[in-house]
């Protein structure tokens, strides 16, 4: 451990705390699934089924044993890689993420590209004409969009853009009806279609994904401005401001040392916001039918398919633990003072 850098000793670190972190979330969605009341035996065998059909399909399923031996079984596969089958699809978890997780994090990948330019920029605008005009329009925007649930905007957009203006694409998917898709090799459709050349297809799912961004990109995008702003006002009172103020630096340069010094709360808070739109994401890819994991997560909850929703929060959680350590890392280079 002595050995170390600073950034292998936090690599380390969190990967180690990474260890109970997931064990927790499995334990927690393990419990919380099988207390819901769903039985997926039930909903396999359908409703006319009898006690002894429900019966058998719960010996297959194992869902006959005692919570924990179900749970000691699910952990021992996890840890193998094992994450069950799917009973929807009949498919193994473990390729249902491969394929389906990729969609999701392009989509939201993209949004929060666009949701951090858009937020940083309004909100540092906001903050260095503090009490101005600027500074009410802009404050107004940030209010509606953190006022705004992501799953109502997307609607109203495809209300506006689609049934109205007639200027995008029906929320029917990635692609339009005629269009081929490219051949996967990230299973992230629009990187794929870029490294295939296959440019019908970038275009189309370019068309398509116009409305989730910036529903997505909006909502985020003004919770972000918002912290911005309160960041660079606290930066902005702050002694060092105010001594470069004195050495007689420019507004210009003035506004670079407050943007360095709010950058790394700004990053931290971009992260945050990141970890969230992924679970608000997939009501989004329910409406613009996205296919995506977050809408296979939400349907594998309604049907109760209890191997799929374990993998979905088990997923996220690892994706979540890894954008923060990201964020860390960025942080710390954007700040000597901190300590890794």
């Amino acid at each position: 451990m002595a050995r170390l850098t600073g950034v292998g000793r936090l690599v380390l670190k969190r990967l180690l705390l990474l260890i109970p972190l997931l064990l927790g979330l499995t334990v927690l969605t393990f419990l919380l699934i099988r207390v819901g009341g769903s039985n997926p035996a039930t909903l396999i065998v359908g409703p006319t089924a009898g006690d002894a059909e429900i019966a058998a399909v719960e010996e297959e399923l194992g869902l006959d044993q005692p919570v924990l031996v179900q749970y000691g079984r699910y952990l021992q596969g996890a840890v193998t890689g094992d994450l069950g089958e799917s009973w929807v699809t009949g498919r193994p978890v473990l390729d249902e993420l491969r394929e389906r997780l990729p969609i999701t994090l392009e989509l939201v990948t993209a949004a929060m590209v666009v949701a951090a330019v858009v937020g940083i920029a309004i909100g540092f605008v906001s903050a260095m004409n503090h009490h101005g005009p600027a500074d009410q329009v802009l404050r107004s925007y940030t209010l509606l969009g953190v006022s705004i649930p992501v799953f109502w905007l997307g609607l109203l957009l495809i209300l506006v853009f689609f049934v109205l203006a007639g200027v995008a694409p029906a929320p029917t998917g990635r692609l339009d009806l005629f269009t081929p898709p490219a051949e996967p090799i990230t299973h992230a459709p629009l990187l794929d279609s870029l490294l295939r050349g296959n440019w019908a297809a970038f275009g189309s799912i370019l068309h398509h994904m116009m409305l989730p961004v910036i529903a997505l990109s909006i909502t985020s995008g003004s919770a972000i401005a918002k912290q911005t702003r309160a960041l660079v006002l606290e930066v902005r009172s702050s002694p060092r401001v105010r001594y470069a103020r004195a050495c007689g630096l420019g507004r210009r340069q003035v506004w670079g040392v407050v943007l360095r010094n709010a950058l790394p709360g700004i990053v931290t808070f971009v992260a945050i916001a990141y970890s969230l739109s992924l679970g608000g994401s997939a009501l989004l890819e329910l409406i613009f039918s996205w296919g995506g994991m977050g809408s296979f997560g939400i349907n594998a909850i309604t049907r109760a398919d209890f191997a799929v929703v374990q993998a979905y929060v088990l997923s996220m959680g690892v994706i979540a633990a890894a954008v923060y350590l990201v964020s860390d890392l960025l942080v710390a280079a954007l700040d000597p003072r901190v300590t890794l």
